[in-house]
């Protein structure tokens, strides 16, 4: 589990800019905040990110199918969509699209993943600009709920992990 977390925070960090992610997260909010506390978020996002999917994986499936289709032009950003699925009959393959961003510096970074129809940024700007509305636009009461997630995650992993024992 602490290899996989490791690994795959770098692999985050690596196809992400933390800074694009976050004011995608964030939306107008994302503005307002001083420099420092946008560092912050921006970990404590990346932390939750990692946190909530480093349980979902372990061995590598057999089987597993991956497509990508050709790149759209939304101005600022690129869609790409792509259909991952696996080999097994009656198991539908599921839409996948991936929007990129690009830095000041023109690196790109992922900034939505959309599977089958959901927004993973979108459900999460929902969620987070609710918990800062209902706090006054302030971002201390967020950070506070995330580091509960991110605890509550974590347990959850490291039961998952002793299980699996």
């Amino acid at each position: 589990l602490e290899e996989r977390t490791r690994l795959l925070d770098a692999i985050v960090r690596h196809h992400t800019d933390p800074g694009l992610l976050s004011a995608a997260v964030l939306g107008r909010s994302w503005a307002k905040l001083p420099p420092d506390q946008q560092a912050a978020f921006s970990e404590r996002l990346i932390a939750f990110v990692v946190s909530s999917y480093v349980g979902l994986l372990n061995e590598p499936t057999e089987g597993v199918t991956f497509t990508l289709g050709e790149g759209q032009d939304l101005g600022t950003k690129v869609r790409i969509p792509s259909e991952v699925g696996r080999t097994v009959p009656g198991v539908p393959r599921s839409q996948v699209d991936w929007v990129v961003a690009f830095t000041p510096e023109g690196q790109p970074g992922i900034v939505d993943l959309t599977v089958d129809g959901i927004s993973l940024i979108r459900a999460m700007h929902e969620d987070f600009t609710s918990v800062m509305r209902n706090s006054g636009g302030r971002i201390e009461p967020l950070m506070e709920a995330l580091a509960r997630k991110i605890a509550a995650n974590d347990a959850a992993n490291q039961a998952g992990e002793n299980a699996a024992r």
